[in-house]
């Protein structure tokens, strides 16, 4: 059995490792449809959606007085640009956003993504990007009201509307530019030798048993703190015994499909699966460790697709049981559905 707090850690991997991370742009088509002055461009207020660039720097004060003001508008997004000085992974951002989400009820979609900084060259925040679909439209500096931009860009005024209001210098670093950085100190040529010389007499296979039956599952992801996280008065944030609900926060928009490669009815049935609009993430238990890197190539040449290893974090992190698996996600009710297939002859 594993801990939670191994569940809370191979949670977060598995996701991180097999989510897109990407905003999800609000496509609208309404009537009554005006033209902007710089191009053709048909726009209603509900067709817009807008980006609000946030920091740190701004204090938690500001920071939830802005999100209370906004967290009934379903078409804005908080970014966050990437590390601060003190933070090294992206867990640590993580458990930022958590601090900064407590008490909310109706939580905002707060994402780490420094691509809306990187489009606007911003240093400082809060500023504003107001989208039609995947097209920026207008910004504004100092500003974070999408009722005054949607009325502007209604009235064709597009671009940098200027500035507005007291900002702050942005005190995170880009997330690009640590992840640069880091790979500049490694000897890339010397790791990727040392890892394609190595691997297939270390590689560590994680086997799962055949299904026996075909079954649907459903699994929460569900994080359990162990301990009160607080702020340096000692106000707790959030207490020990809390949960959270990682679909909350990142909507897992992919089918997963997890089989024995080594095992040619499973390689059957995942060639027969039917299309999906859902990118589809394919993960074998083994591969034949005989052909070491042929045999990844021979797998991925009869799917047309990469194949990823089956690890400790994916197991623990979707509940996997038995193979052949196909996980997708229930958004709404913020679960996986874990389908089970039991083959050659098993109970249909």
């Amino acid at each position: 059995m594993y801990s939670e707090s191994h569940l809370a850690s191979a949670i977060g991997k598995g996701k991180a490792m097999l989510d897109d991370g990407f905003i999800e742009h609000l496509l609208l088509e309404k009537e009554g449809v005006v033209e902007t002055a710089d191009k053709d461009l048909f726009v209603t207020a509900d067709s817009l959606h807008h980006v609000i660039l946030i920091s740190d720097a701004m204090g938690l004060v500001e920071l939830h007085q802005l999100f209370k003001a906004l967290e009934y508008r379903d078409d804005v997004t908080f970014a966050i640009r990437g590390l601060l000085q003190n933070e090294k992974t992206i867990n640590d951002v993580g458990m930022r956003i958590l601090h900064l989400l407590d008490g909310f009820q109706t939580l905002p979609h707060v994402v780490l993504d420094p691509r809306p900084f990187a489009e606007v060259n911003a240093s400082h925040a809060p500023m504003i990007l107001t989208y039609h679909e995947d097209t920026l439209v207008a910004t504004a500096t100092g500003l974070s009201n999408p009722v005054y931009m949607e009325n502007k860009v209604l009235r064709g005024e597009v671009g940098d509307l200027g500035s507005f209001g007291s900002v702050v210098t942005i005190s995170e670093k880009d997330l690009t530019e640590v992840m640069k950085e880091r790979m500049a100190k490694l000897d890339m040529q010397e790791l990727k030798e040392q890892a394609v010389s190595n691997y297939w007499d270390t590689a560590t296979f994680y086997q799962l048993p055949k299904a026996v039956q075909n079954q649907e599952r459903i699994f929460t992801p569900l994080i359990t703190l162990h301990e009160d996280i607080t702020l340096d008065d000692g106000t707790v944030l959030f207490a020990q015994g809390q949960q959270f609900n990682t679909l909350e926060q990142l909507p897992f928009t992919q089918r997963l499909v997890i089989f024995d490669a080594t095992d040619e009815d499973q390689m059957a049935f995942v060639k027969s699966l039917p299309q999906t609009h859902l990118r589809t993430t394919y993960v074998t238990t083994r591969f034949d460790r005989t052909l070491k890197w042929d045999a990844v190539k021979a797998v991925e040449s009869e799917l047309n697709a990469p194949v990823m290893q089956l690890n400790e974090d994916l197991i623990t992190g979707f509940n996997l049981l038995a193979v052949p698996s196909v996980v997708t996600a229930d958004n709404v009710n913020k679960h996986f559905v874990i389908q089970e297939v039991a083959l050659g002859g098993s109970n249909e």
